[in-house]
């Protein structure tokens, strides 16, 4: 039996790390990889979502700008950018890259979710009650939403609210 020491491949071990909640180590492996892959999409989004994670909101949007300039057909990168934003306060930013994540795929129930709430939190009752009924219609079961819509409809029109949300429960 080779009792050599087994090499470790530097991407399992970043995802082992970013998996286990450990992501400044999960950074650390990232950023040595992108020095050989510095047009790597995949790598770009995790070194993003780790830095996210531990609170580095501007170098997060770095990496997703990045990543979007290769790859500018990820719904998935566009919609990590607005939650960055979002995450920063700059709801004009997350809207806009939500609208992006829409463009390029328009039947993710998540990203009109996203979208309905940044709405909401801009004073867009309306639209983000749209945004919320396209998220329901995509996704039924999404109970997230259905509180969302139900509580612009509460205060639309005591009692609809409740309606809705039964609906959603139902």
């Amino acid at each position: 039996m080779n009792k050599d020491k087994q090499t470790i491949d530097p991407w399992e071990s970043a995802l082992a790390f970013h998996h286990r909640g450990q992501l400044a180590e999960a950074e650390a492996q990232y950023w040595k990889m992108l020095l050989d892959q510095s047009d790597n999409v995949e790598l770009l989004c995790n070194l993003g979502s780790a830095l996210s994670g531990q609170q580095k909101f501007n170098q997060a949007i770095t990496c997703y700008r990045r990543a979007i300039a290769i790859d500018p057909d990820s719904w998935r990168t566009h919609s990590n950018l607005g939650n960055a934003f979002k995450r920063l306060g700059k709801l004009d930013r997350a809207q806009a890259s939500y609208l992006r994540a829409i463009a390029v795929d328009n039947n993710i129930a998540l990203l009109h979710y996203r979208l309905g709430k940044i709405l909401l939190q801009k004073g867009n009752s309306e639209k983000a009650a749209a945004s919320l009924r396209k998220a329901i219609e995509l996704q039924p079961d999404d109970i997230n939403a259905f509180i969302a819509l139900s509580a612009i409809e509460e205060m639309a029109e005591p009692g609809q609210g409740r309606k809705t949300l039964l609906e959603g429960i139902s």
